[in-house]
């Protein structure tokens, strides 16, 4: 059962959004909503989502995909954290930051504006795992995720 934990991020949920290495592989998933007002899904990793401070997020996608039309168009836009233990719905309006990633060409940032903060967890019956991926094995992987992770808080 949801339980509403207020309008900003809790210390738990600014920890889980630092950068940490063992989120690696990882996902998170963001939902916008689409031009038939159905909800859109697009998966982001760890290292594309950077809390700004308790009420703001900062994250990336690509430019020319749905995901960034449709927050450039409605704006709305939920964060779903799933993993070990309570899952975490953050739900805000998104604006697109004027200045692009340096770093990475083709990409986008955007800042949420955290309007509801959301904890589900089941009594006796926990979330064992979130949504993971099997990130490119590539040897500056992890300090390309640090680096885009610096350069959106740096925005």
């Amino acid at each position: 059962m949801s339980r509403l934990l207020g309008e900003a991020l809790t210390p738990t949920i600014l920890k889980k959004l630092g950068w940490r290495p063992d989120t690696f592989g990882k996902a998170i998933l963001l939902v916008t909503v689409d031009e038939a007002g159905f909800p859109h899904t697009a998966v982001l990793s760890y290292r594309e989502v950077a809390a700004k401070d308790p009420a703001t997020i900062r994250f990336c996608t690509l430019a020319a995909s749905r995901t960034a039309q449709n927050l450039r168009q409605r704006r709305k836009a939920t964060l779903l954290l799933i993993d070990e233990g309570p899952a975490y719905s953050i739900k805000g309006e998104a604006q697109e930051l004027p200045t692009p990633l340096q770093s990475f060409p083709g990409l986008v940032a955007f800042a949420l504006t955290v309007k509801e903060v959301l904890e589900d967890e089941e009594p006796n019956i926990p979330i064992t795992s979130g949504v993971r991926f099997q990130p490119p094995e590539k040897p500056d992987s992890l300090e390309r995720g640090k680096a885009i992770q610096q350069e959106l808080l740096a925005l």
